[in-house]
């Protein structure tokens, strides 16, 4: 954001005749931010209140306290960080098969896809509205490619896809079939999912996980 407002100071610097760029000091910058007690698994909460002090998140502005991160044990974070990541596959697997029971798809291919899916891969999360110009495509350019990375013997990697398009937005609409379609081939099952009607939960779930 900072390098946006760099930027925006630049384009905008013919607007203000007599002015170096670095002097429109008024044109500033915003980040977007997360907010803290909605968004944050109750295990970090804990963790940060073990480590930052029990009033955190009170201190969360002060940033010496987040210096503290640096004394929690690799291990500790490790093990929390996998917790989330298999309470975020359990979730999954159960919203998956809910939702494609009601479509009323074959029973053989959501049990071959959630045996698939792998609590010890890396998992990449891809949840946001579907429109065109945020290239969720890209990872599809190259199937050959993408096959060889999900299911690499010693470094496997799956994806979750979850979010909408806006009603008028075809484009975003036919995105979203295709990758359901490529998720149901055999060399994707389980390793590609895209998980219906997101909402607020799954966003929760897929973000702490």
């Amino acid at each position: 954001s900072m390098l946006h407002g760099d930027v925006s100071k630049k384009l905008m610097n013919n607007l203000y005749p007599g002015y170096f760029p670095e002097e429109l000091t008024h044109i500033g910058y915003v980040t977007n931010g997360v907010h803290y007690s909605t968004w944050t698994a109750k295990e970090w909460k804990e963790l940060h209140k073990k480590y930052f002090g029990h009033n955190f998140p009170e201190t969360q502005s002060d940033f010496t306290v987040w210096d503290k991160i640096q004394d929690v044990p690799d291990e500790e974070i490790f093990n929390l960080k996998q917790k989330l990541k298999v309470k975020l596959i359990e979730y999954i697997k159960q919203r998956f098969a809910d939702n494609w029971i009601k479509r009323n798809e074959n029973p053989k291919l959501i049990t071959e896809a959630l045996s698939q899916f792998n609590p010890n891969a890396l998992t990449i999360g891809f949840a946001r509205r579907f429109a065109t110009y945020k290239r969720a495509y890209l990872i599809f350019k190259n199937l050959d490619r993408l096959n060889a990375i999900v299911n690499h013997p010693e470094d496997p990697v799956q994806f979750i896809f979850a979010g909408k398009a806006h009603p008028a937005d075809k484009g975003g609409q036919e995105l979203i079939k295709y990758i359901v379609e490529i998720s149901k081939r055999p060399e994707f099952i389980g390793k590609i999912m895209y998980i219906q009607n997101y909402d607020m939960n799954l966003a929760k779930m897929m973000l702490q996980g």
